[in-house]
């Protein structure tokens, strides 16, 4: 049986380029905290390019699928709507919705993340995604992929017991 300590996490930003948000470099904030804390509750993270077009969802939520990913981070930087979420919606890996607040630089709303959040979790069938509103904060993230890491590290054994034959009936 393989060790099931390292997790095999995909970051991957989601973000229109209309909003202010997707030019102001966030998603980098978000990526360089994400491997940091990743590293220390022992998992591996795997950054993807961002995401700003339904063929770019497609082609990312390949690639998650492709790299054996046990847990998918969809960075939220800006509001974005369905036919971004849903390629990565559809797959089978646990996932955390994580919105940035507004990088607030004066003028207009720059990113709407916060109604990009609420949009994918009302989509059809989305259910037992975890999600985060907040800025780059190390104990946030912290507080919420401690247990959904330790989560993923279940599902791996049992997954590996069953197709180990542990998980075979007896015969009684």
């Amino acid at each position: 049986m393989k060790s099931v300590e390292l997790v095999r996490m995909a970051f991957v930003p989601v973000m229109r380029p209309l909003f202010r948000g997707a030019r102001m470099g966030l998603e980098e904030g978000m990526g360089a905290l994400l491997a940091e804390v990743g590293g220390e509750l022992r998992a591996k993270v795997i950054s993807l390019e961002p995401v700003r077009t339904a063929e770019e969802a497609e082609a990312a939520a390949r690639r998650v699928a492709g790299e054996g990913a046990d847990l998918l981070v969809l960075g939220l930087v800006t509001f974005a709507t369905g036919d971004l979420f849903r390629p990565f919606l559809d797959l089978p890996t646990p996932k955390v919705l994580w919105a940035l607040p507004e990088a607030w630089t004066g003028g207009p709303l720059p990113q709407n993340a916060l109604c990009g959040l609420n949009l994918a979790l009302s989509l059809p069938g989305v259910r037992g995604v975890r999600w985060l509103y907040g800025p780059p904060d190390r104990v946030s993230l912290r507080e919420v992929l401690a247990p959904v890491l330790a989560a993923v590290r279940g599902l791996r054994v049992l997954r590996e017991a069953g197709s180990s034959g542990l998980g075979a009936r007896s015969r009684v």
